[in-house]
């Protein structure tokens, strides 16, 4: 019952909101219909303050990337890069408050990689005075912590866990799913 186009494929109660990228932000042209990304705004706090970076969306789905056609001051024409995002009606609020106040850029996820991230965001005073190193330091530690677990866990099963059960992990695009059988 929807019509053809872009307005078919939004899913009920979603949005579909388009912003200007250049080759940077749009991640040197990689993203594509499909993909998914995370917002980053960088905004200015006030007049003569410093300027802040935060994750402001995640798991963005990327509905159409293109271009199109924009006159300048000077009445000349000009080519704009444009990446349409699939974002609730609160996230398409939050995308164009932060697209006003200061500059986005889109962080490419992994396919398969859906996990929310918490993050603090950061600002000047922050990254120089290496509060941002203490922070990827504790980030690393983490990320081998969590490779030992997990080569914890891909390590053989023992021959009684095998006669039990058998796991089969079912990779269906970007979906997983384990099956355990007894």
């Amino acid at each position: 019952g929807s019509a053809a186009g872009l307005p078919a494929i939004i899913p009920p109660g979603m949005r579909a909101m388009t912003v200007k990228v250049d080759e940077v932000i749009g991640v040197a042209g990689f993203v594509a219909p499909g993909t998914y990304v995370d917002v980053v705004a960088t905004v200015v706090e006030g007049a003569g303050q410093e300027a802040v970076s935060r994750v402001i969306l995640q798991n963005v789905k990327v509905l159409a990337s293109g271009q199109r056609m924009e006159t300048q001051k000077d009445g000349q024409a000009i080519e704009v890069k444009t990446v349409t995002l699939q974002v609730t009606p609160e996230e398409a609020e939050i995308l164009a408050l932060a697209s006003n106040a200061g500059k986005l850029q889109l962080v490419m996820r992994n396919t398969v990689d859906r996990e929310t991230v918490q993050t603090s965001g950061v600002d000047e005073s922050a990254l120089f005075r290496g509060r941002v190193a203490r922070a990827e330091a504790t980030a690393q530690t983490a990320t081998a912590a969590a490779r030992s677990a997990r080569r914890k866990m891909e390590t053989a099963p023992s021959p009684e866990a095998l006669s039990k059960s058998a796991v089969v992990e079912l990779i269906r695009g970007s979906e997983r799913t384990t099956i355990t059988f007894q």
